[in-house]
């Protein structure tokens, strides 16, 4: 009998153990890596001016839908510049598997970022999806996202805030590795996030955007419950079609805003 309570002790030690490597691991307590829960605070941004001219400028910016949207670029701004009948210039810039807090560092740390952003007159923003994946909070993913849309709006940019999309969640989740789905599962208990959390993550963001009083000031592409065609294999990022779709949302919202 004691020999089998020793088992279970340094089982639990040993799994005690593993949880704590594999946690420091993912979520980065080393400083470069800065994926660790802890909110950060707004930092200083500096004006800048609209280009002059007839061109309107729409720069794209986020996580991997994003950095994909860029062999996109040219379809966009031909469509947009269809429907403006006005020259239109798109240029996008996106860091795969950021989170909100993340790519909000990135926007003082990456100068690539104020290079595509600068002088634009709309910014169409894709963040949160990663936050949603790795179950990492509302308050965290509102937080945030707000922070780059005041980023945004100091600059005298329009932000155009895509709301956290249908993605297959539970494909997403059962094609991890299995370390990967306990830090999930840890995850969620923390901070009390469901497997499937994309609409608790869309009120969140409705709300904050209320309660910031930028809900005038923040175009937003609302969710599309798109089918399984419009995505790649994975079930998470767009494809041609999709990504067909989305510019065409995007669009839709800019002229529906009147701006």
């Amino acid at each position: 009998m004691k020999r089998l309570i020793l088992v279970i002790v340094a089982i639990l030690i040993i799994t005690g153990i593993a949880f704590v490597v594999i946690g420091r691991n993912y979520y980065g307590l080393a400083s470069e890596r800065c994926c660790c829960r802890e909110l950060v605070c707004e930092r200083d941004t500096f004006q800048c001016h609209k280009e002059l001219g007839d061109t309107l400028r729409l720069s794209v910016i986020g996580d991997s839908w994003a950095f994909r949207h860029q062999d996109y670029n040219a379809s966009l701004a031909e469509e947009l510049s269809k429907q403006t009948h006005r020259p239109v210039k798109v240029s996008s810039y996106g860091l795969s598997g950021k989170t909100s807090k993340e790519f909000y560092l990135c926007l003082f740390e990456d100068e690539s970022i104020s290079r595509v952003v600068d002088g634009t007159s709309f910014c169409f923003v894709s963040v949160g999806i990663n936050d949603t994946y790795r179950k990492i909070g509302l308050t965290y993913y509102t937080h945030h996202t707000i922070l780059i849309l005041r980023y945004l709006l100091k600059k005298n940019i329009t932000p155009v805030l895509l709301e956290i999309p249908d993605y297959d969640i539970y494909y997403a989740y059962n094609h991890q590795t299995y370390d990967r789905k306990l830090l999930r599962r840890i995850s969620m208990l923390i901070t009390h996030s469901h497997l499937d959390c994309r609409k608790e993550y869309r009120e969140a963001m409705r709300q904050a955007l209320a309660d910031e009083h930028l809900t005038d000031k923040v175009l937003v592409v609302p969710n599309q419950q798109w089918d399984t065609t419009l995505y790649v294999a994975d079930r998470m990022h767009l494809n041609s079609h999709g990504y067909k779709a989305l510019d065409s949302c995007i669009v839709s919202c800019i002229l529906q805003s009147g701006h």
